[in-house]
This record gives C-alpha cells, structure tokens and sequence, in this order.
C-alpha cells in the first residue's frame, strides 16, 4: 500500500461451468492409452477485491472469461470399456482487472496437470471424471491512485464430469 505495509493474503470462487472438449486416444498394445486434445469453457465469473475499506474507489475487479487448454493424456485399461488416466497440458485464461490498476494483462497462462477415469458404453457414449490443478504464471499489478502494487500467483484446483459420444 502508500505505507509500505505488506498484507499478505488468498482469495477464491467457487463456480460452474460447461464447455466443449474435443481429443482423440490411440490403443498402444493391449491396455495402453495415448490421447491428444483440447477443450474451451466459456466463463464470466468476478471477484471484488476491497483494497481499503474507507474508499470504494481503490477497490480492484477481476473477471474472470474464458479459458483454453491443450493436453496429452496417457491411460491404462482398468476393463475393456474403462480406463485411469493422466493428463498434462497448457491452459491460457482470459482475465479483465479494473478499478485502481494500471498496466493490466488480458490473459493468464500456465500448466494444467490431472488425473481421472473414463468408462465408455456400447453406445458410443462416455463418461470422464477427472480431478486437477491449472498453475499460472504470476501476476503483478500496480496501483493507478497512489503507489502500491500487489502480486498474484493462481492456482485453481478443479474438479469436472464429462459426458460425451465416441465417433
């Protein structure tokens, strides 16, 4: 802040969204799995932060949109019509800060590492759920009112069901 103090502190939302996944596996041997794919969510969440409790002008907004991700996944067969797997990737996250910053970024990037299960049905159809964690680069912002800046380091742990039809 203009003192010099530091704060220290976290903050978070819980929310929900869908998107579109589309990948591709290839059987390598008998219970073997490697895949390939991407996904997009469409987001629009926001987070109010209160920098100084005496005047709503310094407060900060992030919104948070949307959000791509390319990955590799390797699986293991845990039944004919059912597998673990793994999964690593890149992830870019569309981001809008406003109130008392200047020098803002519009985009956020990073890894994305998971892990889940997949079971697929004679139909065609599956259903994937898969536990993991995006980790993104740093963020520094300054204080357009007085000096001050603030550093923020995301790491958003996830949680997704899919379900989906094999083509």
């Amino acid at each position: 802040n203009s003192n010099n103090n530091v704060s220290n502190g976290s903050l978070g939302k819980v929310y929900g969204t869908v998107g579109l996944d589309l990948g591709w596996n290839l059987p390598i041997g008998g219970n073997f799995v490697l895949g390939i794919g991407g996904s997009w969510k469409p987001a629009n969440q926001t987070v109010s932060i209160d920098v100084d409790s005496d005047a709503a002008d310094h407060d900060i907004t992030l919104k948070v949109k949307d959000s791509m991700q390319g990955y590799l996944s390797a699986g293991v067969s845990t039944s004919e019509n059912a597998m673990t797997y793994v999964k690593f990737g890149y992830v870019e996250q569309d981001i809008a800060l406003s109130g008392d910053v200047k020098n803002t970024p519009t985009k956020l990037s990073g890894w994305i590492a998971g892990f889940g299960t997949q079971a697929l049905f004679e139909s065609g159809a599956f259903f994937r759920t898969e536990l993991g964690v995006e980790n993104y680069e740093k963020l520094d912002v300054d204080k357009s009112s007085t000096t001050g800046s603030a550093s923020l380091d995301p790491l958003v742990a996830y949680g997704g069901v899919t379900l989906g039809y094999r083509f």
